[in-house]
């Protein structure tokens, strides 16, 4: 029962982070923001937006960083989804790397 209870909890953890991600990534289509290189650019008020979206979703530092990967994972060019593997690899999170590897194949 203990174990049910934990990946139902996860589930909904992960809905969640990714709802987040969905929110921001499609508030960033709006205003024309289709890069990494274009959200480190954007303007005060989006990155309040962008930032408020995030607030509404994260609890933790923990949902956080999986918002902000997924959302770098969606936004960054090829040689930046490299680096990005590099620095995974270098931690050991194979999982988070099979991701970049699916979207390095994509682009």
């Amino acid at each position: 029962m203990m174990i049910k209870k934990f990946f139902e909890f996860n589930n909904q953890d992960l809905d969640k982070i990714q709802m987040c991600a969905k929110s921001v990534l499609e508030f960033l289509d709006t205003i024309e923001c289709k890069n990494w290189n274009q959200l480190v650019d954007i303007d005060r008020y989006s990155r309040e937006i962008v930032n408020d979206i995030i607030n509404n979703y994260c609890e933790t530092m923990e949902e956080l960083n999986e918002v902000k990967f997924l959302i770098r994972l969606k936004l960054s060019n090829k040689k930046q989804l490299q680096s990005l593997l590099k620095e995974y690899e270098s931690i050991e999170d194979y999982e988070k790397c099979q991701l970049i590897i699916k979207q390095i194949n994509l682009t």
